[in-house]
């Protein structure tokens, strides 16, 4: 039996992809979180890369660069929703509803938050979403999310090295809520949108 390390496995690729986005500068950025964004449904390390490359480079470029390469990215789900003849009748009833309750801000929604934003994609592939308009609202959702993991990013190396140097203040412990706080907020969300 193989026994793999997945925890292991997940430190090098976010190492490995740091350390190549490190060495290429904003182009090494851009390639990073073009590849990420691209992998339909597995969830690569772009965030992690965002967040360290933040605390070397300017987060507002760093967050441009990566909501262009997070965009384009993106479009493999939706053209994979493109090209599908079918979605399964329960995925199709409640993607409906959510743009019929929300309209297509639902893409801003879900690009900007660390919601399953390549199932929105593929459904507007799926059902013609003008292009235009779901790139539009995708870059300004990802722009959205990547300038606060950006404007995070030395914050939060800052607040991994207190807490592995055993060096927790009143500041480390409502940082640390506050990302708690973030994290329950968007399980909350998820849940209520899939009712």
């Amino acid at each position: 039996m193989i026994d793999i390390d997945f925890q292991k496995l997940w430190e090098q690729l976010t190492n490995y992809l740091t350390d190549f986005a490190k060495n290429y500068g904003y182009l090494g950025l851009f390639v990073v979180v073009l590849l990420c964004d691209a992998s339909i449904i597995l969830p690569l390390p772009g965030y992690a890369v965002i967040i360290a490359l933040s605390s070397v480079l300017n987060p507002i470029h760093v967050a441009v660069v990566s909501a262009i390469a997070g965009t384009i990215g993106e479009f493999t789900a939706y053209f994979l929703g493109l090209g599908t003849k079918h979605l399964t009748r329960l995925e199709t009833e409640r993607m409906r509803e959510l743009f019929e309750k929300y309209g297509l801000w639902i893409i801003y929604v879900f690009a900007c938050t660390p919601l399953p934003f390549d199932l929105i994609s593929i459904f507007c592939g799926f059902v013609g979403v003008n292009p235009a308009i779901y790139a539009l609202l995708t870059l300004m959702g990802k722009f959205t999310l990547y300038a606060v993991l950006a404007y995070q990013g030395k914050t939060l190396f800052d607040l991994v090295t207190q807490i592995s140097e055993g060096q927790i203040n009143v500041y480390t412990v409502l940082l640390l809520s506050f990302l708690i706080a973030i994290i329950v907020i968007s399980i909350y969300i998820a849940k209520r949108l899939y009712k």
